[in-house]
């Protein structure tokens, strides 16, 4: 539990402990120096615990964000005709792009209405296909993620997300309360708690609902950045009594 706790957090209790250690031996030596020195410790103590920062994304940049997505999934994709949701990188800077492709240049999450993987794999860079490309809705997540670790994910492994994500994640995203990553063969599955989505949309599906979601995408699309490779969301569920979410994603081969 300790291990979770943002750097402010350790350090104020690490102030507050030694603060009060001072106190109970100015109790039995009977030194005013020790009393003022705890007192001093305890208090530094407390206003970072005020005064420590607080996490960068909170819930209502979440909900516009959400709100924003689900209107622009429902009047841009044929959401009965969704087969896949496939998370591909970003392409590399010296590439040059088709005009159609240069929106898509930093990844792209595709909803395809085809099953077959390779077929999404030729047709998504193709002008015509079948399913819809869409710049993914937590994609400048990743990049505030890198900022803050002062990393490029694509120069990084699946071991390094492991480690650092589940610690990053609820200390700079305030609803967040747990992040957890396993790999399981080719799969990476990740588990949210305390993810709460708007009621109003409750008729979505849980796919839908983690394809949409600013956090989930912005994880498949790191995913993806890891791995070199597409992802697709394989399975995603979630639980409105609890507020966790559960999502499978698959390197595609």
């Amino acid at each position: 539990m300790f291990r979770r706790l943002s750097i402010y957090a350790k350090l104020a209790m690490a102030l507050i402990f030694s603060g009060a250690v001072l106190l109970l031996l100015s109790y039995f030596s009977g030194s005013v120096i020790l009393v003022f020195a705890g007192l001093g410790l305890v208090l530094w103590g407390t206003l970072f615990i005020i005064a420590r920062p607080k996490p960068s994304i909170n819930i209502e940049v979440f909900n516009l964000m959400f709100k924003a997505g689900i209107e622009n999934i429902r009047n841009s994709v044929e959401i009965e005709k969704i087969k896949k949701i496939v998370y591909f990188p970003p392409y590399p800077k010296t590439t040059i792009l088709p005009r159609f492709l240069e929106d898509f240049r930093n990844g792209l999450v595709f909803f395809s209405y085809v099953d077959s993987e390779d077929k999404i794999k030729e047709m998504v860079f193709q002008q015509s296909l079948e399913g819809v490309r869409k710049v993914p809705f937590g994609a400048h997540f990743v990049g505030f993620f890198e900022q803050k670790l002062r990393i490029d994910f694509s120069e990084v492994d699946i071991e390094y997300f492991k480690d650092v994500m589940p610690k990053l994640v609820p200390e700079e995203i305030n609803f967040v309360q747990e992040f957890s990553a396993e790999v399981i063969d080719e799969r990476i599955r990740i588990r949210l708690a305390d993810l709460v989505f708007d009621k109003a949309y409750s008729s979505e599906t849980a796919t839908i609902l983690q394809a949409v979601s600013p956090v989930s995408s912005a994880i498949g699309l790191t995913l993806s950045k890891v791995l070199r490779a597409p992802i697709v969301m394989e399975t995603a569920t979630y639980d409105s009594a609890t507020g966790i979410s559960d999502i499978v994603f698959r390197k595609i081969l």
